[in-house]
């Protein structure tokens, strides 16, 4: 049975996400969903020096939080949420080819993108 769509699914307690960090585009609209991407930086330790890493997200925004993103969020503005983490897979295609062939296993294989689902969104001044 599939998960009804624009409809976030019941948090677990074993998965809650909190991250912070800049929109990289509007937030788009999905029927009662939003849909933006989220850059989260970060400073890790590499080969003895300090260097600053940056991770993208797509996030899924259900409910009012949806509309308010919609409303009062553009690219760059900075927000703090808290959700959970979902994995979709889905198919690459570059010119009606898939694009993504593992040699080991010589075949086609689905990729997997790692995405955040909530209605809890706090809008940070920046």
């Amino acid at each position: 049975m599939g998960k009804p769509q624009n409809e976030r699914k019941p948090r677990k307690d074993t998965n809650v996400l909190v991250v912070s960090g800049r929109m990289t585009r509007k937030a788009e609209q999905h029927g009662a969903m939003a849909t933006l991407g989220l850059a989260v930086h970060r400073i890790k330790s590499e080969k003895g020096e300090w260097v600053e890493a940056t991770f993208f997200l797509e996030v899924k925004v259900f409910g009012k939080a949806a509309k308010n993103c919609l409303k009062y969020t553009g690219k760059g503005s900075p927000v703090l949420l808290t959700g959970d983490l979902d994995i979709e897979e889905y198919h690459l295609k570059l010119g009606g080819e898939l694009a993504y062939y593992d040699e080991e296993k010589k075949r086609p294989v689905m990729m997997k993108s790692p995405v955040v689902l909530t209605d809890d969104v706090q809008f940070l001044n920046g």
